[in-house]
């Protein structure tokens, strides 16, 4: 499949500048709002955050023969990428205030024609759906609650990093068949030629399939860092609270040496082996806890992860700190990048 622009041959791309091509205007600067006489818009700032897997906004006003219904005022069709049952991939369009949901199949062998496909449908039903509204036509609770939810496939992290550039710049997407950029692959800054170069070798050495796969690991991996190395805290402060209650004990034999020889040693034998107990289960707990912390982090299942997280929230060091994190670490694991990645045998 040849490039849609600087070197991106995935579907992402591709549906960009197929709506580029298709008069559709990059509004992302202008916050959704659509130039007049424009029958919508893209907005990619959802797109830019989310390394492609929360979609971008296609932005339409409810305008039909230049009469704006203003209690619609714009609507926001959310595109995503997904894949069918079938394992296709498809560009599903969900909006549920106009009460629309489609699927389009992305074909690899005329990739232009998925933008087309969005267009002809949302020029088609827009317009008739603005026409129902007037005459009085409602979207009951009922519809917009029965509306699939979708969870988007992200980009490769080298075109979510192009975008998300070109946004921090302010610098529209539909301004790329004036610059070199969009075909050729050179433009300016760092995401030009480099960009490119190593987007095609990425794109020779693994494939569309290995750029989402490398793209669903970052993003998973992203997500459970930041508890990962909370869990590692709390292990490290689990660790060293059993040194000190092993000191402890080594301080009690040095300073009270006399009154262990001479005196009645039963009253402090017993709190030296409570002690050292607590001291060793503490050190032997940490050290797990650390090896189950780098497992979480490396999205690796099994029992030494959830010692960890068990550790982080029972550990007698630090539990009223460490309770909201082993849940923070939960939630985490739980979430639907981390969940869909560990899921996917081919992601893996």
């Amino acid at each position: 499949m040849d490039p849609a622009f600087a070197g991106f041959r995935e579907p992402h791309a591709w549906l960009i500048r197929g709506l580029v091509e298709y008069g559709w205007p990059d509004v992302t600067r202008a916050g959704g709002r659509v130039p007049p006489g424009m029958f919508g818009g893209f907005d990619l700032t959802r797109f830019a955050g989310g390394y492609g897997r929360e979609g971008f906004s296609l932005c339409v006003p409810a305008i039909v023969e230049e009469q704006w219904l203003k209690e619609d005022g714009v609507y926001d069709f959310v595109i995503k990428m997904t894949r069918s049952p079938s394992g296709e991939m498809v560009f599903a369009v969900r909006c549920p205030e106009a009460n629309f949901f489609e699927e389009f199949v992305f074909d690899r062998a005329n990739p232009l024609h998925i933008a087309g496909y969005i267009h002809q449908s949302l020029t088609t039903y827009v317009p008739d759906f603005v026409r129902w509204r007037q005459g009085g036509g409602e979207v009951t609770w009922a519809q917009r609650a029965g509306m699939p939810e979708v969870q988007g496939e992200p980009c490769s992290s080298l075109l979510s990093q192009f975008i998300n550039e070109r946004v921090n710049l302010r610098r529209s997407m539909d301004v790329g068949p004036a610059e070199s950029w969009w075909m050729d692959g050179e433009s300016e800054g760092w995401a030009g030629g480099a960009i490119a170069s190593v987007g095609r070798a990425a794109e020779n050495e693994r494939g569309e399939d290995g750029e989402l796969q490398e793209a669903a690991r970052f993003l998973a991996e992203s997500t459970v860092k930041p508890p990962g190395m909370a869990l590692t805290t709390m292990a490290t402060i689990g660790l060293l609270n059993g040194f000190l209650w092993l000191g402890n004990v080594a301080l009690t034999v040095s300073f009270m040496a006399t009154d262990l020889l001479t005196g009645d040693p039963s009253r402090y034998v017993f709190s030296m082996m409570i002690s050292s107990v607590i001291g060793f289960s503490l050190i032997s707990g940490g050290a797990l806890a650390m090896a189950g912390a780098r497992k979480y982090r490396k999205l690796e299942n099994g029992p030494l992860m959830w010692f960890s997280i068990a550790y982080a929230a029972a550990s007698p060091a630090c539990c009223l700190l460490g309770a909201p994190f082993a849940a923070w670490a939960i939630y985490s694991w739980l979430r639907p990048e981390v969940k869909d990645f560990r899921s996917t045998p081919l992601l893996r």
